[in-house]
């Protein structure tokens, strides 16, 4: 996390974490409380607002010229996040022995078919998909941090270059879409795990772009010289989530999904951010420190909860 902490930011990271924890839960909970396993039933949108959170979080943590180092990134980034998921793997292959094949493709973060985007075939690991696009994500990031101009530029370029490789790889595909659901695959290839190049087609990738921007946006002071007009941008942003849950939400992943409802409460949630920015008073004083603890814990409760649920799913009886 940045140096300057975003309060609201890491409480939302939190509350995306802890939906796609109940989301899993579902069918633990659907025989005995079939109403509220229904209403958790809308958890994807907790991935999308992941997404869109990764960019931000990734162009304010290199605020600092020091911390633009591409090896350093990676590095960072390679123990924050590949590391746990790999002891979580490990835990999880011990309550549930995946075949040979699949533990090693999930090991290399590789998904498992060339189809059923966006998961493109779920690891044994169930929320390891989303750390594929996650790491492509980090990876076209370091590749911008290794020259001067991307390093000056890091957002706009490394944005770019996502934007193109999706359009790049469904030129090649023969299809265009922002339907995260319909993207398309390329023939198999020898010898080669195509998956990933049709995952790199997958619009998906465009929330992490969508972060780059409102990062960009909130350094910037866009966010804060709207002074009162934050408010109306409230307002319009429960306006807008009120028609997008009425005409436009649909359960899944992607901008034509819960992506575009993902990005208004972003944005919302950085408007409410730059109100404490310039406030001068801390979510402390409301009782809202304890909350954002969530937020610190989100990766592993991310990264633990499957292994809670091969546990829970594992003895006979204990779920109806």
């Amino acid at each position: 996390m940045p140096a300057r902490r975003l309060e609201i930011i890491q409480l939302l990271w939190g509350v995306s974490a802890l939906l796609v924890v109940l989301l899993h839960f579902q069918p633990v909970l659907r025989s005995e409380w079939p109403a509220l396993a229904s209403a958790l039933g809308h958890g994807h949108i907790g991935v999308d607002i992941f997404f869109i959170l990764s960019g931000i979080v990734i162009y304010i943590s290199t605020e600092d010229l020091r911390s633009r180092s591409a090896q350093a990134f990676l590095i960072r980034r390679f123990f924050r996040v590949v590391v746990p998921a790999w002891v979580a793997m490990l835990l999880l292959a011990l309550i549930k022995p995946p075949y040979l094949e699949t533990l090693l493709l999930s090991i290399f973060f590789i998904p498992l078919q060339n189809n059923h985007p966006p998961t493109y075939g779920y690891s044994f690991l169930i929320v390891a998909w989303t750390l594929t696009y996650e790491i492509i994500f980090y990876l076209i990031f370091a590749g911008t941090l290794c020259f001067r101009l991307g390093k000056r530029f890091r957002g706009w370029i490394s944005g770019g270059m996502v934007v193109v490789t999706v359009v790049g790889v469904q030129t090649l595909v023969g299809a265009y879409t922002l339907d995260a659901d319909s993207a398309g695959v390329l023939s198999e290839w020898a010898y080669f795990p195509v998956q990933i190049v049709s995952l790199l087609g997958n619009p998906l990738f465009l929330e992490f772009v969508i972060g780059l921007s409102l990062a960009h946006a909130y350094q910037c002071g866009a966010f804060t010289s709207m002074g009162r007009f934050r408010y109306g941008l409230l307002g319009l942003g429960l306006l807008v989530s009120a028609l997008i849950l009425a005409f436009q939400y649909r359960d899944g992943n992607g901008l034509t999904n819960s992506g575009l409802l993902a990005a208004v409460i972003v944005v919302c949630a950085l408007a409410v951010q730059s109100m404490i920015d310039t406030g001068g008073t801390r979510p402390q004083s409301f009782g809202l420190g304890l909350a954002q603890h969530l937020g610190d814990l989100s990766y592993s409760l991310y990264l633990i909860h499957p292994i809670v649920r091969a546990a829970v799913l594992s003895f006979p009886g204990l779920v109806p």
